[in-house]
């Protein structure tokens, strides 16, 4: 989050920044988001399961990319009659990534997936079908006394204190590490109780 903060302070202006992000948890832990209010960014997530559809990265940059790297793993076997292996990856991959992601690339990204300039008619509900042959139909239920659910309702009720602005990086980090304390004081009552009934 300082990363991308940092990168995007002057353009930004003191107004609104928008990062999307896939479902990986980094993205989502209480220190993470703490600081993107801090620094106003607004995070949003991609659909789960949808990144084939939605993420600029999966729907064009790393078919190029694929392109490239096989590019200059030919010219190596060719030049120098070596195989990409440990020792050259870093040396391999970075001219590939060089060549492939290209400002023009990225926001042919944006275009292809809608993001920017948005318009959400560009995906379909076939796009976001299952694929029949490889999915298995299930019907588990979280019920909402679940351990998970509630942990994530202690924590969410954590967040929710009016007028709880942090004013610096130090104050988020603080309370996000209470707040992850919080959550694991609430897990231990949530584990006795489930287990003392």
């Amino acid at each position: 989050m300082k990363l991308f903060e940092k990168a995007t302070r002057e353009k930004a202006n003191g107004e609104y920044c928008l990062l999307i992000v896939d479902g990986h948890n980094s993205h989502y832990t209480i220190t993470f988001l703490l600081l993107a209010r801090l620094h106003m960014v607004i995070v949003i997530c991609y659909v789960a399961h949808g990144t084939h559809v939605y993420q600029g990265l999966d729907v064009v940059i790393f078919a190029v990319l694929k392109h490239y790297l096989g590019v200059e793993c030919d010219a190596l076997l060719h030049t120098t009659g070596t195989a990409i292996n440990k020792g050259n990856f870093l040396q391999i991959i970075s001219k590939a990534y060089i060549t492939a992601l290209t400002p023009e690339l990225i926001k042919t990204a944006f275009w292809k997936t809608r993001i920017w300039p948005f318009n959400p008619n560009v995906i379909t509900a076939d796009m976001l079908a299952p694929i029949k042959e490889t999915s298995i139909q299930s019907h588990l239920s979280v019920p909402t006394s679940s351990q998970p659910v509630q942990i994530l309702a202690a924590i969410l009720q954590g967040l929710q204190i009016a007028g709880d602005t942090p004013d610096s990086d130090a104050d988020v980090i603080s309370k996000g590490q209470q707040a992850r304390l919080s959550s694991t004081q609430d897990q231990s009552t949530i584990t006795s109780t489930h287990h003392s009934t």
